[in-house]
C-alpha cells in the first residue's frame, strides 16, 4: 500500500485508497493478479463487449490476459497502481464522454444538469491524463499513450454507430430465447462473439492493442 500511496501521490484518488483496498484486491483484481497482462475497462458491458470480440479468433484467456473492471473512470488509477508496482502490464481504457449532453438533451434532462455533467466528465478526463502523465484534454481521443486509450464517447455508442451487426445480433438473440432484454453482459459478450460482421475500427484496435501487452 505504501508504494502505490507513492505512485497515486498528488492525485484526488489517494483519499479512496484506503477504503477500496480490499474490494479493489479482493473483487476486481482477484484474476488480474494470476495474468500475464491486465486491461482495465470502466463497467461490465465494456468487459463483456472486449471478451466477445477477443473470443471470435482467440480468446483472451490463451495469452493470459484478463480485463478486470474499475467500476468507473475516477477510481481507475488505483488497480493501475497496484497491477504497475506487480510489474504486470496494463492497459486502460476508458469513455471520453464526449456525447453526455446530447445523450441528456434528447432525454428531456434539463441545462443545469447538463452542464454539470459536462464539467464532471471534462474534469475525470483531464485528472486520469494526469495521472498517467499524458496532455489534459477535455474530451481526448484514440491512443493518448501506449497504455491508454480513450474511446469517442463510449463503447456502446461506439457500437451502435460502427457495429450495426452487433445490435442486430443482440436482438436475434434475444428473439430466440439465447439472451435477456437490456444491458445484460452475458449477450453483449454473445453478440460480440457470434455477429457475422466483423468489428472494424476502434473495437478492433481495441484487441490488437490488448494482445501485444504479452509481446
Amino acid at each position: 500500500m505504501a508504494s502505490v500511496s507513492k505512485r497515486l501521490e498528488g492525485h484526488r484518488v489517494i483519499k479512496a485508497l484506503v477504503a477500496r483496498w480490499h474490494q479493489v484486491c479482493l473483487k476486481n483484481l482477484a484474476e488480474a493478479f494470476f495474468a500475464n497482462a491486465v486491461v482495465l475497462v470502466e463497467g461490465d458491458h465494456d468487459k463483456a463487449v472486449l471478451d466477445g470480440i477477443a473470443a471470435r479468433s482467440r480468446p483472451f484467456e490463451v495469452g493470459g490476459i484478463v480485463v478486470a473492471v474499475t467500476n468507473g473512470k475516477p477510481p481507475m488509477p488505483i488497480p493501475h497502481a497496484i497491477l504497475t508496482e506487480l510489474g504486470i502490464p496494463t492497459l486502460s481504457i476508458f469513455d471520453n464522454d464526449s456525447g453526455v449532453a446530447k445523450r441528456m438533451r434528447r432525454d428531456g434532462k434539463n441545462e443545469g444538469d447538463i452542464e454539470q455533467a459536462e464539467r464532471s466528465a471534462k474534469r475525470e478526463n483531464r485528472e486520469l491524463l494526469r495521472y498517467y502523465k499524458c496532455e489534459e484534454q477535455a474530451y481526448p481521443c484514440g491512443a493518448v499513450a501506449s497504455d491508454l486509450v480513450a474511446i469517442p464517447d463510449t463503447l456502446e455508442s461506439e457500437l451502435l454507430v460502427n457495429w450495426p451487426g452487433w445490435t442486430e445480433t443482440c436482438t436475434a438473440l434475444v428473439e430466440d430465447d439465447r439472451g435477456a432484454h437490456g444491458k445484460n453482459a452475458a449477450t453483449y459478450a454473445l453478440a460480440a462473439e457470434e455477429c457475422k460482421e466483423e468489428p472494424t475500427g476502434v473495437l478492433a484496435e481495441l484487441v490488437r492493442i490488448a494482445r501485444q501487452l504479452t509481446g
